[in-house]
């Protein structure tokens, strides 16, 4: 079985859930995400159809889904999809919206004719209110910024510009998707430490390879001729994540006005503002109700419970803030550092206790993302699961017709996605987004930078990448 057909086999297309219900008499149609995709009627090549399936707007992304099209007459029904007949398609559309499945026929009788018009009118209006229903949850529940709201960095001269920021000892597949996954949806991702010719990210010297990633990043944030490369100043917003285990799903903008949202929220300088990505697991403490530390479960009785979800941990494995408090945080935990191989998030996440008990530093201040707008942690939610890629109650999943991963809990959408424990569907997932979500405008100015600034993400990554895609 490939492995399209398997993550087809993965999607309860009899979710109510997740089943597309909005269909129009006209010869487009608006998707989920308000973008305008022309539909199905028939006698168009392979080509053109996947062609309409990959438009997508500047934030989020058109996936192939199960699109339907009534023709105006109301007399057949085009189901895209494979291996449906138009009469199986009719039934099971009628059936997701909670009718009984019935059959249209088209006749030459008046009195059919007339009764066909009728239906179409009924149906015409069902779907509507339908899709005023889901136009509805989407604005109350998903808390997730659309293009009209992004702004630019013109209305705050303070903003400033955005860098991202990874680090690896070496090259491997998930570092290769991720910085795929980052250009096309506008991300330009400085990769450090994969490269040896840079001496300045050779941290040979730490053995624990998840620590080197602190020392590398403090780095790009002092050394004036790194600054300058990578177009830092001490106001720029910095995003910094995990290299093997990361996958980018929202536009720069996007990300940016998440932060800025954030931000708008303290009444402390903003250059102080840091923000991890939260988990479920107190890690390194303990390991669900186990201990792994000793003294690892009082630890973790000092986290706030009450903040709004089940995200109540830090993770290391993703944070964003100004450079100005990046830097100071970073210095501030090697400070603390008890050797070199001391674990980055055990040293992190005992910067927050200490600021959780007053005794933190006046340089920064550390925020998680309990909402989980900017930062999904894959670890105890169904990403992990066999079934990753249908509804979860209260969890995390992957939405294919959305190319989206959706938190049922929080109602978000989150932009960047950390597999912080199971890494067995990452790149069944990263296959699946490569080949259904569009790129934005700038991708292939993106890829050509990267190719320049890093040959081995020309000469390695892209084979990579290439094989994981596989055939659409």
């Amino acid at each position: 079985m490939s492995e399209d057909e398997r993550v087809g086999l993965l999607i309860d297309v009899g979710d109510a859930r997740t089943r597309a219900r909005a269909v129009t008499t006209t010869s487009s149609a608006t998707s989920r995400d308000g973008v305008e995709e022309d539909l199905e009627v028939g006698g168009d090549s392979v080509e053109r159809r996947r062609q309409r399936r990959h438009r997508a707007s500047s934030s989020s992304c058109v996936a192939v889904g199960v699109l339907t099209s009534l023709l105006a007459t109301g007399a057949a029904i085009s189901f895209v999809g494979k291996g449906v007949s138009s009469t199986e398609s009719r039934s099971v559309f009628s059936a997701s919206l909670g009718d009984k499945p019935t059959t249209v026929t088209s006749t030459s009788t008046r009195e059919d004719r007339a009764t066909e018009r009728q239906n179409g009118r009924r149906m015409e209006r069902r779907t509507g209110r339908v899709a005023d229903r889901q136009r509805a949850r989407r604005e109350t529940k998903t808390k997730t910024t659309s293009d009209a709201d992004l702004g630019t960095e013109d209305d705050d001269p303070a903003v400033g510009s955005v860098v991202f920021l990874t680090y690896s000892d070496k090259l491997t597949d998930g570092l290769c998707v991720g910085g795929e996954t980052a250009a096309m949806r506008g991300i330009d991702l400085h990769m450090l430490g994969v490269s040896k010719a840079d001496e300045r990210f050779d941290e040979s010297g730490v053995k624990n390879v998840k620590t080197k990633k602190l020392f590398a990043f403090l780095k790009a944030l002092e050394d004036e001729r790194a600054r300058a490369q990578l177009g830092i100043d001490d106001s720029t917003i910095v995003s910094l994540a995990d290299a093997s285990d990361v996958l980018y799903f929202s536009s720069k903008a996007e990300i940016v006005a998440s932060f800025r949202e954030i931000e708008r929220t303290e009444d402390f300088p903003r250059n102080r503002l840091v923000v991890f990505g939260a988990e479920r697991n107190c890690w390194p403490w303990m390991m669900k109700d186990e201990e792994r530390i000793v003294g690892g479960r009082r630890a973790c009785e000092d986290f706030p419970a009450d903040v709004g979800s089940s995200y109540r941990f830090l993770n290391s494995g993703s944070l964003i803030g100004r450079a100005q408090g990046v830097a100071a945080l970073l210095r501030d935990v090697i400070k603390h550092m008890k050797t070199l191989d001391d674990d980055d998030q055990l040293v992190l996440a005992q910067a927050y206790a200490r600021q959780l008990k007053g005794d933190g530093s006046s340089l920064y201040e550390i925020r998680l993302d309990h909402s989980v707008k900017l930062y999904q942690t894959a670890w105890n939610t169904a990403l992990e699961s066999t079934n990753f890629a249908q509804y979860a109650s209260k969890s995390a999943f992957y939405d294919s017709r959305r190319a989206r991963v959706v938190n049922s809990e929080t109602h978000t959408t989150p932009a960047i996605v950390h597999f912080n424990g199971d890494h067995r569907n990452l790149l069944t997932l990263a296959r699946h987004f490569m080949n259904h979500c569009a790129k934005v405008p700038e991708y292939a100015a993106i890829k050509e930078k990267l190719h320049q600034t890093y040959p081995w993400f020309d000469l390695e990554c892209e084979s990579v990448i290439e094989r994981v895609r596989g055939t659409p």
